[in-house]
């Protein structure tokens, strides 16, 4: 291996270590939404959801038509600054990113992941909707109706959550 290519190589792990040893699976996160354009019918379509982390922004699309329910609850806490300041309480490599407990906020990790807004949805399922790498979800309990505010990100497909 010529010797340029091997110092690249080891620069770039070396970044990549620095990285994740800077990482904080604390950082708190924002998340901001832009509607999209209204449909004939007068429904949202291709809303987007701009996150706001301490290293940097994930943008997500959101489907408003497969899961309406879902998007308008997100957006209505987002537009009521609902996830400003919470911490992504789960991060499991290889699984998930998750945020969106308010009980984040506070100090005491061994309260993080049960909290949640004052309402909750019922499931929606649609046959479009699969949980690919780096797609977004609501968070549930094993009862169908129990998503709130929590919701994960895919680190890799999940289709065990399909």
């Amino acid at each position: 291996m010529d010797r340029r290519v091997r110092k690249l190589l080891s620069i770039a792990v070396f970044l990549v270590v620095v990285a994740v040893i800077l990482w904080d699976p604390w950082d708190s996160c924002a998340a901001q939404v832009a509607r999209g354009q209204e449909a004939p019918q007068g429904e949202w379509v291709n809303s987007t959801a701009h996150i706001s982390t301490d290293h940097g922004s994930i943008v997500v699309e959101l489907a408003d038509i497969d899961a309406p329910i879902t998007v308008g609850n997100f957006i209505g806490l987002a537009d009521q600054s609902f996830y400003d300041n919470m911490r992504w309480h789960r991060v499991v490599d290889g699984f998930v990113i998750q945020t969106g407990d308010p009980n984040s906020r506070d100090q005491n990790p061994y309260n993080d992941g049960t909290g949640g807004s004052s309402q909750t949805i019922p499931l929606e399922i649609h046959e479009d909707l699969t949980h690919e790498d780096g797609a977004i979800g609501m968070a549930r309990s094993s009862e169908p109706d129990s998503a709130s505010s929590q919701f994960y990100i895919c680190d890799g497909a999940q289709n065990g959550l399909d």
